[in-house]
């Protein structure tokens, strides 16, 4: 079992990989739009806004009529990022009024949550509880990460298994896990061409999820127990997930997930093979050849007629007699 912070280290990097990945297209779609629009925006925001939206569609078919490939790949790499965007905010605005449902937990109320928080660990752990009979146990909150649990989950529960289910949401509260899969989330939005894309971000989710489970074993010392929470929840027809501020699927089932608690077996590494790669990186070659070589072709040819422009005239005379 790899330990607590190799995991940490592995997303960190799973996150990078996308980040970079994500650059090549911005800085192609920067060039391209940066070379088409010559003329200086508005000062005012709001004119500048204005002042776009209406210029779009003439630039566009002034584009297209020179540079039909350049024009269309700026298109799909713009709407890619846009429909990110778009996404990423819809699940923003979802995870509000998620948080608007549970009601604060302040104490006192229910004995065997009582004792399962009484562990110093869960001091300033930020709880709701939601009013559901399933067996629900996730974290929400970008900045200000907070663990829900349903009623359903506490009435399944023993004592001991509620402290492991709290551990592991202790885990996704102290690495941040709803802002780091919000990030994720929207750079494989972004990059839904790329093969790799999706790939590496199930990955990432599958090692947040894994960190997490050995964040729990660390503080109960005990991942029977939270095998048991995960046998029970899956017997309910509910399988602990990752962060539900945006979700995002991995390849971790529960039979993997309580194999790997008990050491029973030792599965493999990420998903993403070769192949993907190789087919992300061909896209992404093609992408900034449309992108940039037909820019950077006429900006040589403009250098060269200006360099010609600057030579001097030379004129023959011919003398008669």
């Amino acid at each position: 079992m790899i330990s607590r912070k190799g995991m940490t280290g592995r997303s960190w990097r799973f996150l990078g990989t996308l980040a970079l990945l994500a650059l090549f297209p911005a800085a192609g779609l920067t060039i391209a739009l940066g070379a088409a629009q010559r003329s200086p925006l508005p000062g005012r925001v709001v004119d500048a806004c204005l002042a776009m939206m209406g210029a779009a569609w003439d630039l566009t078919e002034r584009q297209f009529s020179v540079a039909p490939l350049t024009t269309v790949a700026v298109l799909f790499v713009a709407g890619s990022f846009l429909y990110a965007v778009l996404g990423t905010g819809a699940s923003l605005v979802n995870t509000r009024r998620l948080l608007h449902r549970p009601r604060k937990y302040i104490g006192g109320r229910l004995e065997n949550l009582d004792a399962a928080l009484a562990r110093p660990q869960f001091r300033h752990l930020r709880l709701r509880l939601l009013d559901s009979p399933r067996p629900l146990a996730f974290t929400v909150g970008l900045w200000n990460p907070q663990v829900v649990l349903s009623e359903g989950m506490i009435s399944t529960l023993s004592q001991e298994e509620l402290a492991a289910v709290l551990s592991h949401e202790l885990g996704h509260v102290q690495s941040r896990d709803p802002l780091r899969l919000a990030v994720v989330r929207f750079l494989a939005d972004a990059l839904w061409f790329l093969p790799v894309a999706r790939s590496l971000a199930a990955d990432f989710a599958d090692v947040v999820e894994a960190a997490a489970d050995d964040w729990a074993v660390a503080i109960t010392r005990q991942p029977v127990d939270l095998a048991s929470a995960l046998v029970k929840t899956a017997r309910a027809g509910v399988q602990q997930s990752i962060p539900l501020a945006i979700p995002l699927a991995g390849h971790l089932t529960v039979e993997d997930r309580v194999e790997r608690l008990l050491g029973l077996v030792n599965r493999k590494g990420p998903e993403t093979t070769k192949r993907r790669w190789l087919a992300s990186g061909f896209i992404t070659a093609l992408l900034m050849s449309l992108l940039v070589l037909p820019h950077a072709y006429s900006a040589t040819q403009r250098e060269i007629a200006q360099a010609m422009a600057r030579i001097p005239a030379m004129s023959c005379h011919v003398s008669q007699r």
